[in-house]
């Protein structure tokens, strides 16, 4: 059974699409970044000389 050119060309662009989906997907995955400071470890009066002192 021979498929027609113009439904061929139809999948194959159907499937460059998903690929093409999958891939900014996964690339805009990696590249973002949650960056989350914890308040108690960012006060610099918690620290005496660069050292961590819980007092």
């Amino acid at each position: 059974m021979k498929l027609n050119p113009k439904i061929g060309g139809a999948i194959a662009a159907a499937i460059g699409i998903v690929i093409l989906i999958g891939f900014l997907g996964l690339y805009f995955d990696v590249n973002k970044t949650d960056d989350v400071f914890h308040v108690t470890l960012a006060d610099p009066a918690m620290y005496e000389n660069g050292v961590f002192t819980d007092s």
